[in-house]
């Protein structure tokens, strides 16, 4: 197996409106750069690539024309380009907004056009020799939002952050890793798979209406600093999960990242001291993607309306296995407990949820979050079934995959 990377800034201009909370916010500074992290694998002849946004998420047809466009860039299909956003609200609208339909054109533009730029300067003496391990361990730095108690009638923590200590839904510590090394165990690419908000920062004042990648930027400075080598990190299943202090501006970036970076950096130890565990020397890529059936809500009408006439919408979860470990992505904001189901039922060692993958679908939830209610359920677009079928859908696709 060979690795190359890609690296590219997508950041849009000082002004341009921010998708976090509405449609209005206009962007008055640069904290940091948005980039585009990610990696191409080369595998018995085949070439697989992983992108990382630091996006909110992205429209489906954006999806789709970076897919295709790199799946022929590297001669292979759409299931072989995996697309994943990190959830940043310091970012353009790149999806389309809630109530009013709109869509930044520009910034999505930009955004193709820096990723087919990247991609296709890869040349074939960019590829070097690679080892993939893994590595999993927990790390306290994330809460759910949503306290729902006996009575199962949620209320929101972020409405009134001191009933955080009360927050009693499911909550997803793992950081997933993976580390690509040169035969020498040199370090080449690490990825981090880890479910929080990037809303550590978003607080009122400036920090709000800053262009920012909040803590996955902070993460990627504070490990490509100590191991010298590209990070790609990637949102797991964090429709729920938020920042153990969230929107509170800047210096609540480090409370995330400096633990995170901690556990990756004593991850990676761990990994080559007990290489006969997490070494995977015959690792071989396959990937896949799957469609299933969602239907549009009809009990209330959502924040976040379906487009009007709407019958049914395909949805897609996509797969790419790298040995033992699988990437999953999800085609919206998933809850912590349906990425662990995914996980739970997975044939994998190790699954890792890709956040806003394969499309920006809103909110997908359990179906008894419905009875609770809460913000996530009042934005979800589709049927409470949705959340189950995905999951069935993921875990069959995965056994199918490994079992091919």
């Amino acid at each position: 197996m060979k690795i190359a990377h890609v690296r590219a800034v997508i950041s849009p201009e000082v002004g341009t409106l921010l998708a976090g909370y509405g449609p209005q916010d206009v962007s008055i500074a640069k904290h940091d750069e948005l980039m585009l992290h990610g990696f191409c694998l080369l595998d018995n002849g085949k070439k697989y690539l992983v992108l990382s946004y630091d996006l909110l998420g992205m429209a489906r047809q954006l999806v789709l024309n970076i897919r295709e466009t790199c799946a022929k860039l590297i001669g292979g299909s759409q299931q072989d380009v995996l697309l994943s956003c990190t959830h940043t609200h310091g970012g353009p609208h790149t999806r389309h907004h809630a109530k009013t339909q709109f869509l930044d054109e520009a910034a999505c533009q930009l955004v193709l056009e820096r990723t087919v730029a990247a991609v296709a300067a890869l040349q074939d003496e960019d590829f070097e020799d690679t080892v993939p391990y893994f590595y999993s361990a927990q790390v306290a730095v994330n809460t759910n939002r949503r306290y729902c108690g006996p009575e199962n009638v949620c209320r929101m923590i972020c409405d009134a952050y001191e009933l955080t200590p009360l927050g009693d839904g499911v909550v997803d510590q793992e950081v997933g890793m993976l580390f690509f090394a040169s035969p020498q165990k040199q370090l080449q690419e690490v990825v981090v798979n880890y479910a929080a908000h990037p809303l550590a920062s978003h607080a009122a004042g400036i920090s709000a209406l800053s262009i920012t990648a909040d803590y996955p930027g902070l993460l990627r400075s504070y490990l490509g600093e100590s191991l010298g080598c590209n990070i790609t990190f990637i949102s797991g299943s964090a429709g729920d999960q938020f920042p153990i202090h969230p929107e509170a501006g800047f210096t609540a970036l480090d409370a995330m990242a400096r633990p995170l970076a901690t556990a990756v950096m004593q991850g990676w130890i761990s990994a080559k001291r007990q290489k006969e565990k997490f070494c995977m020397p015959n690792a071989a890529c396959r990937s896949m993607i799957k469609t299933f059936p969602a239907i549009p809500r009809t009990d209330i009408t959502p924040r976040e309306p379906a487009k009007p006439g709407m019958q049914k919408y395909d949805m897609e979860v996509q797969l790419l296995a790298i040995g033992d470990i699988c990437l999953v992505g999800v085609p919206g904001e998933t809850a912590a407990a349906l990425g662990l189901e995914i996980k739970w039922h997975s044939p994998y060692r190790r699954t890792y949820i890709c956040y806003n993958s394969t499309d920006y679908a809103s909110y997908i939830n359990p179906a008894n979050s419905f009875i609770a209610g809460g913000y996530e359920v009042e934005s979800q677009i589709f049927d409470k079934t949705t959340g189950l079928q995905m999951v069935v859908t993921a875990v069959e696709a995965m056994r199918q995959l490994c079992n091919s």
